[in-house]
């Protein structure tokens, strides 16, 4: 931090320059004849003196925070020349809700392209509450594989998803899309059944990623699992004064790239514990005899789920679940390398173990199940071709565009989307 000398040096002149030599200061006591006492000293000097001192203050403390201003700046514009940063978009609501910021355009430099929000913290574009007439309307939940950074939002699911629906009903349809990166099944029940459910939807597609969603419910945020039953938790709003902090901090994490850079470094450990407990809980999934807690993790599931469909009831819109396979299943020769950084052997584990335990629940609560795993096993032996980003972990461009064409196929084939047309029939 540089300070100017020259102005600090004239702040202790001018400090100097009210002080009074010793003598003056130097009280002293004289008698009167009445045999009073009388003390004399120069209050004026010292009282002039505290304040000179108070000024010096003042003026290193605004030389000292403007020194920070100045370097935060020059940092700030350093980053986003040399290295600029892709920026949060996301919020937390006074009732714990985590979803987009509203409104919000910003430019991924990862990905190369624009992230935009609509007024209710969508990637997606605007929606009204009232649905249209005669619209059949779609509500997608999911985490980050439905958000879909990761590629431009004409090439992402939902979007596909719509246009091959409209091609193939009778009807028109709408799909809005209310993914966002971080939820579990418990977070997508919490959000439509506060905000989610007055949109009216006619179905609820929920993307269930088989690798963490499980995980995600144990964290048991919304819903506590006690005695093998849910039980939902209080809504409490945040303190005013926590909120307003956490709102800087948004404000922080959206707008300053150098922010973004100390961020990252603070939570680099987070990170790196966060991928080693997500592969190690992987690796528990797909055991043969799961624990204790992964068979509470299932039955959570189903439960909330369950409550999903039960509260879907309400509005007569059916909840089906769309499986998003693992990675390893997708791509097989990754398996020993899972494995042995698992410290698994291959006898230990059902590769499909989670697909098994969802099928086994869509029957049991009444929820219809689609499965990617076969058409993104198929698509990748054919043609030997990347479904995935590179050193990301989601899907890439030609991942959504398998995984809506065939959702638009099952729930076509199903009549969940009303009578069927041909696929690539124009609709009437």
């Amino acid at each position: 931090m540089i300070v100017d000398k020259g102005l600090l040096k004239h702040a202790e002149v001018a400090a100097a320059a009210t002080m009074s030599p010793p003598e003056a200061t130097r009280a002293s006591a004289l008698r009167k004849p009445r045999g009073e006492i009388v003390l004399h000293g120069d209050e004026s000097s010292s009282r002039a003196l505290g304040k000179a001192r108070r000024s010096g203050y003042l003026t290193n403390g605004l030389l000292l925070l403007g020194s920070v201003l100045f370097a935060l700046l020059v940092g700030e514009g350093i980053i986003r020349t040399v290295q600029p940063q892709d920026l949060g978009n996301w919020t937390y609501t006074r009732d714990g809700l985590t979803l987009h910021l509203p409104n919000m355009t910003q430019f991924s430099y990862r990905f190369g392209h624009e992230i935009v929000t609509n007024s209710a913290g969508m990637r997606d574009h605007e929606h009204d509450l009232t649905k249209p007439p005669e619209v059949f309307r779609i509500l997608v939940l999911g985490d980050s594989f439905m958000e879909a950074n990761q590629v431009k939002f004409e090439d992402a699911f939902v979007r596909v998803l719509e246009q091959r629906l409209k091609e193939g009903a009778r009807r028109p349809v709408e799909v809005i899309n209310a993914g966002v990166s971080g939820w579990g099944t418990d977070d997508e029940l919490t959000y439509f059944m506060r905000r989610g459910i007055k949109y009216r939807p006619d179905l609820i597609l929920v993307a269930m990623t088989l690798h963490n969603d499980v995980s995600d419910n144990l964290r048991e945020e919304y819903h506590e699992f006690r005695n093998g039953r849910i039980e939902q938790r209080p809504v409490t709003l945040m303190p005013w004064g926590s909120f307003a902090i956490l709102k800087v901090k948004e404000w922080m994490a959206s707008h300053s790239h150098i922010y973004q850079v100390v961020l990252r470094a603070k939570r680099s450990n987070w990170v790196s514990t966060e991928a080693q407990n997500l592969e190690s809980h992987v690796g528990s999934l797909l055991r043969r005899m799961p624990s204790d807690r992964i068979r509470a993790g299932w039955e959570m599931t189903r439960q909330l789920l369950q409550k999903m469909s039960q509260a879907a009831d309400t509005i007569n819109a059916p909840v089906v679940v769309m499986l998003l396979p693992l990675s390893v299943q997708v791509y097989p020769e990754t398996a020993k390398d899972f494995l042995a950084s698992s410290g698994l052997k291959q006898t230990d584990i059902d590769l499909f173990k989670p697909q098994e335990m969802m099928k086994a629940i869509g029957e049991d609560i009444g929820v219809s199940i689609i499965d990617l795993f076969p058409v993104l096993r198929d698509t990748k032996a054919k043609c030997n071709c990347a479904l995935f980003v590179q050193s990301d972990g989601h899907w890439n461009k030609l991942g959504h565009q398998i995984a809506a064409e065939e959702t638009a196929r099952d729930l076509l084939r199903a009549g969940l989307v009303g009578p069927a047309l041909t696929m690539g029939e124009p609709s009437r």
